[in-house]
């Protein structure tokens, strides 16, 4: 749990200095076991302010449609060292004249998906094996 801590407070007193070229800025995290005994860690991110307002479709700037929604939403991410990794922030809606209203898009996640990018592509590569295997087998057997 030390490592943990040490990593966050290196990065948070200055989020802005260490991920200015990113797209992704870290605000704050709460490290916290629920009642079973898990350990997880939740962090408040958002996107820097060049991003924040972009089309998850075409990628472009669009102008804000309505403020913060009312509750932050949750993204689940890949576990790190045992611990739950949870990515929140306050999503809003934007306008974009080839879309139209669409939640704003998030850096960590693709649209309409609750996990981050990389918990998708790790289980999508996961699944790669079984899905060659069950193709393979089919064609072993005569089957289509």
């Amino acid at each position: 749990m030390r490592y943990v801590l040490d990593f966050f407070t290196i990065i948070l007193p200055h989020p802005t200095k260490f991920c200015q070229f990113f797209i992704l800025l870290i605000e704050n995290f709460n490290l916290y076991s629920d009642e079973d005994g898990v350990k997880h860690i939740r962090i408040k991110a958002r996107p820097n302010k060049w991003h924040e307002n972009d089309c998850p479709f075409c990628h472009k700037s669009c102008p804000a449609y309505d403020k913060h929604s009312s509750r932050p939403t949750t993204w689940r991410g890949l576990d790190w060292g045992g611990i739950l990794v949870e990515v929140e922030y306050q999503t809003h809606r934007i306008i974009c004249l080839e879309h139209g209203v669409y939640v704003a898009e998030v850096p960590w996640a693709y649209p309409g998906n609750r996990f981050t990018k990389d918990f998708d592509l790790t289980v999508a590569w996961f699944a790669y094996p079984i899905c060659c295997a069950r193709f393979t087998l089919n064609i072993v057997k005569g089957q289509p």
